[in-house]
């Protein structure tokens, strides 16, 4: 107490200061309050003991005039080795975890493997080496379940995991030896280190797979046991019989008593006899198909239940009894001959086929055939009789991550004791079914009242479903608690057919979803609204092509070191409707390309823009010709036709090939290298030049530019665009530039705005330009009269624009 603070930091090391930074006495000299210097330092204890300290002192605000105050607090360095320690074990014992778990466990970024477990490098027969780095389409069948290619379902997958949508999907892959194995992933998006990867839980369901396809050939089965049982029955098992219509005695065949199983005596000889052995609604039945047999001469058929004793257990059988009566020459009915057919083994495979056909097999509720059906009886029910009926879907909420970390047995109890707390609170007319996965619907059929009461009514019930299913549940001796998230939609005024309204069902649970879980939400019909507008875009762009709605427009590609020199164009396409005014790309290409139509526009663009090629050689030829690039889309590139579709085109004008460039973006080039391979080659061989489009946007992967014949990198616009103010676009820009130019490409910029841009571009050595500062895309007719009839240079426009 008392010392001087530059005691404890003394200029050289004294008996209780053995070592410190010189840093503190620097500190000492110039501290401002609120600013702090850290170091590891060495002092002796009053036992006379060395001990390291991490110490820090910390100038505060001043408490005394012209004085400031400092704090020092001294930390053992042991202290802070065993909580690093510490740290680090618990990242171990994590790792081990993953290691032990048995399902396998991968990190992938952008469909290509980062990591995994031992788990799933023993799952695929493969080292861990071997696995990471790997593509995930290398490690797949190169056709998944639904017949897709691997590489283009792995491309939406990722894709839709990394836009946050999470879930479980089915895939297959290949093992080292090439056998098959059919996988279950639990996908979900993580961050790590700023990187944006999906984390995959992986689980062997082959078994599993190979039980169901068994199943399903049970199913098969079944249906052929039904069918040769039918053709047996005309040959074995059936009991003949007489009924002498004035005594009522009846004749049994020999075989009576053992089809029957029961005595001769309980048998008896006469109707009576056999009428006191049936329950009264089938001795009903039985005596009225015996009269109107009689009194019309038409035979009978009946089929009836009966309760026998077998050992000690009390058994349902099925019959089959059928009859005609036989007259004498006077007309008179004299007998009735017939037989009864043992039929309870067809009849149980009948109700089999039936549950396994119409009911969910692990619930035993309805499964959505059965709905769908019910659905549709009680919308004409409901038309009919001017009342309205509800759908309601339920999503359990957050189920996956139950599921995953409880195990699928646990995950299909739960849904079992979901399936029974909604029927326990439901009307016995009210349908329960399930779709699969956690998806339930409830039908409510029959509700009367207007619309607000009906509405009020489906509101009642759905929030006690959702309240009743928001609760604990008792799982392997442990609770855990569920929500759920209720769409409803109403019929028929949210529509008259089954599966419309069950769609508009689960649009509107998406919204509760969306809205924080745990709730209800009725549907709308505005939800519709974009699904309809998008039906109709795809309807009208139909019939685009045969009305001659769409046309080429032309932006000119110029050379800043040769007086802004025109030395290409590109071919854009444009859509004018005739109602919706002037289309553009971005709206519409998508949905061709969803829909196909991509095939028939882009061959139409191919044609159209050689055909333009040939017009303008009749006005500039040689070194002044004007070359056209086209964009190709992935599903034209990947056609098995495609390089003699360009090989035809080019021929039947008779334009040489180096006028046409194709634009192909990274992801299709990428998509299967092989291929691309073979067919760039060919391409290349007719004089077709190959311009990487939207570079840098892609899988920028120096390998493909390295291996791959190509001519020409496209900078995308979102670089060009900040270049001047973004120091990181600029960096990007150069480094393209040099990429390029060790690889004797040519590199254009897009999107060129500015006379700012241009120059610096120009500085990094791009000197090929395309962009509003030289000129918007123009219709075929303008860009003529411009650049081939006219001057063939485009000079910047003052405005930039």
């Amino acid at each position: 107490m008392g010392a001087p603070l530059t005691s404890i930091y003394p200029e050289t090391a004294q008996q209780d200061a053995c070592g410190f930074d010189a840093g503190f006495r620097e500190f000492l000299s110039g501290a401002s309050a609120g600013s702090s210097f850290s170091a590891p330092t060495v002092r002796r204890l009053e036992s006379g003991e060395t001990t390291e300290f991490f110490e820090t002192i910390s100038a505060l605000e001043n408490t005394f005039e012209h004085a400031t105050t400092y704090l020092v607090t001294l930390r053992e360095m042991a202290q802070a080795e065993t909580s690093q320690s510490k740290h680090d074990d618990i990242r171990q014992t994590f790792r081990e975890v993953i290691e032990a778990m048995p399902d396998g466990v991968v990190l992938a970024e952008d469909r290509q493997i980062i990591d995994c477990n031992e788990g799933f490098a023993k799952m695929v027969a493969r080292s861990k080496e071997d696995i990471v780095g790997s593509s995930v389409v290398e490690l797949s069948a190169s056709v998944q379940a639904d017949g897709m290619p691997s590489g283009s379902r792995a491309g939406q997958i990722f894709s839709s995991v990394i836009a946050g949508r999470v879930g479980c999907i089915e895939w297959i892959l290949k093992r080292a030896d090439g056998d098959l194995m059919e996988i279950e992933a639990s996908l979900s998006p993580v961050v790590i280190g700023g990187r944006h990867v999906v984390l995959a839980g992986i689980r062997d369901i082959t078994a599993r797979k190979r039980i169901e396809r068994e199943r399903q050939a049970l199913l098969d089965e079944l249906a052929e046991k039904e069918e040769l049982t039918r053709l047996a029955t005309r040959a074995s098992g059936v009991v003949p019989w007489v009924l002498d219509i004035e005594s009522g005695r009846i004749q049994w065949s020999d075989n009576a008593v053992d089809s029957f199983g029961i005595s001769r005596e309980r048998l008896g000889t006469t109707v009576d006899d056999i009428l006191a052995l049936m329950s009264e609604e089938n001795r009903v039945a039985l005596n009225e198909a015996i009269a109107q047999c009689i009194s019309t001469g038409e035979p009978f058929k009946l089929e009836t239940n009966q309760s026998r004793q077998n050992d000690n257990d009390l058994e349902q059988r099925w019959y089959r009894t059928q009859g005609q009566v036989e007259y004498d020459a006077s007309g008179k009915a004299l007998k009735i001959r017939g037989t009864v057919l043992d039929f309870t083994d067809l009849k149980i495979a009948q109700q089999e086929i039936t549950r396994l056909a119409y009911y969910d097999p692990l619930t035993g509720l309805a499964n959505r055939r059965l709905l769908l059906d019910r659905l549709q009886q009680a919308c004409v029910q409901a038309v009919r009789r001017s009342c309205s009926g509800a759908v309601l879907y339920i999503d359990l909420d957050r189920f996956k991550l139950l599921n995953d970390s409880l195990g699928h047995k646990t995950g299909d109890d739960l849904l079992k004791d979901v399936g029974k707390r909604l029927l326990s609170i439901l009307r016995e007319e009210d349908t329960v079914a399930r779709l699969g996965g956690d998806e339930f619907v409830v039908l409510l059929p029959l509700i009367e009242g207007d619309i607000d009461k009906v509405a009020g009514v489906v509101r009642r019930v759905a929030d006690l479903l959702r309240q009743n299913l928001a609760g604990d549940y008792l799982l392997n001796g442990y609770n855990y608690h569920l929500s759920a998230s209720v769409g409803a939609a109403i019929f028929p005024q949210d529509g008259e057919r089954a599966d419309l309204i069950l769609q508009h069902a689960d649009a509107a649970m998406y919204l509760a979803k969306r809205g924080g879980r745990n709730m209800v939400s009725f549907y709308h019909a505005s939800m519709q609204a974009e699904a309809d507008a998008r039906l109709g875009l795809e309807q009208d762009l139909r019939n685009a092509l045969g009305n001659g709605e769409l046309e080429l427009y032309f932006q000119p590609k110029i050379n800043i070191d040769k007086d802004g020199a025109v030395i290409g164009a590109e071919a854009l396409l444009r859509w004018n409707h005739p109602v919706r005014g002037m289309v553009m790309p971005d709206l519409f290409i998508p949905v061709a390309e969803e829909t196909g139509l991509i095939i028939g526009i882009g061959q139409w663009v191919l044609e159209s823009a050689c055909a333009q090629v040939s017009r303008w050689l009749g006005t500039r030829a040689g070194d002044q010709a004007i070359a056209v690039a086209v964009n190709v889309s992935p599903s034209q590139f990947r056609h098995a036709k495609f390089v003699a579709n360009i090989q035809r085109i080019i021929g039947k004008l008779e334009i040489p090939g180096h006028l046409l460039t194709l634009e192909i973006t990274e992801g299709t080039l990428i998509d299967n290298l092989e291929d691309t391979k073979i067919k760039l080659a060919a391409l290349q061989e007719i004089g077709v030049k190959i311009s990487v489009d939207d570079f840098g946007t892609g899988y920028s992967s120096l390998y493909y530019l390295k291996n791959l014949p190509l001519n020409e990198l496209k900078i995308d616009r979102t670089y060009v665009k900040d270049i001047i103010e973004d120091k990181s676009d600029a960096a990007i820009v150069s480094t393209i530039m040099a990429i390029a130019k060790n690889l004797g490409l040519q590199a254009v910029a897009e999107g060129v705005e500015t006379q700012a841009q241009a120059e610096l571009l120009r500085l990094m050595g791009c000197h090929l330009h395309q962009g509003y500062l030289y000129a918007r895309p123009m219709p075929q007719k303008e860009f003529t009269e411009k650049y081939i009839e006219g001057p063939s240079s485009a000079e910047a426009e003052s405005s930039g624009g």
